[in-house]
């Protein structure tokens, strides 16, 4: 699969999240059986993703990549037509989210994604082909902690730290900058659990196209983005 096809793939799943919350109805209620009524906490996302792997074992499985400062697993559910085999030729994809705690917007999209690829497979073209074609990896929520002491409907969450980690540090500046000459030492160095994880888990894994979900502001970043 050249890289330009695996691209095209990265941008059908975007438009299709962007599908999903556009149509989505004004009260939030369940929408073609995905509930929209209430944030998902940890406990939340467990029984969800056992209840989607169960229901659709041969296109769902979830793992964890690692652990968050208070222990919370950092969930992922991984998308494709015959899951549990590995096809060379089948891009892999990602969406992280919910790196900020207080920024949960990212984080039920990416749920209601999951749902809406595994309900759908089968019933709608475009959705057949992006699971049939893509191994798409879904993580939530890289920062539970933070999520779990946000208020919502509150918006003094930076105040209370809801945005960093659970040792109030700021993920999305916690990796490292390809702008410095590190060391393998220095490459892991001061880096939190959740940041390590992630960083392991691209390591580990051959993705060609990601996606990061933030909330608050419409910004686009690019790679070099942190130039000076």
């Amino acid at each position: 699969m050249c890289v330009n096809s695996s691209f095209i793939m990265g941008v059908k799943l975007i438009f299709c999240i962007l599908f999903l919350c556009a149509s989505g109805s004004t009260g939030f209620e369940s929408v073609d059986g995905i509930n929209m009524s209430s944030y998902h906490h940890q406990e939340d996302i467990v029984v969800l993703f056992s209840n989607l792997t169960q229901n659709y074992p041969d296109l769902a499985e979830y793992y964890s990549i690692g652990k968050s400062v208070k222990g919370r697993d950092l969930l992922v559910i991984k998308i494709s037509k015959d899951v549990k085999e590995r096809s060379l030729y089948k891009p892999m994809f990602k969406y992280v989210a919910n790196m900020h705690g207080d920024e949960a917007v990212g984080r039920e999209l990416v749920l209601y994604l999951a749902q809406y690829l595994l309900k759908n497979y089968g019933k709608q073209k475009r959705v057949t082909d992006l699971v049939s074609n893509t191994e798409i990896h879904l993580l939530p929520s890289m920062n539970p902690d933070g999520f779990e002491i946000s208020k919502d409907g509150e918006c003094d969450n930076f105040i209370k730290h809801s945005r960093e980690n659970a040792n109030r540090v700021d993920l999305n500046r916690n990796f490292p900058s390809q702008w410095d000459e590190l060391s393998s030492d220095d490459m892991v160095a001061n880096r939190e659990p959740e940041t390590l994880a992630v960083m392991s888990w691209i390591v580990q894994n051959s993705f060609v196209l990601s996606g990061n979900l933030h909330g608050g502001s419409v910004v686009a970043s690019y790679p070099y983005d942190d130039s000076r």
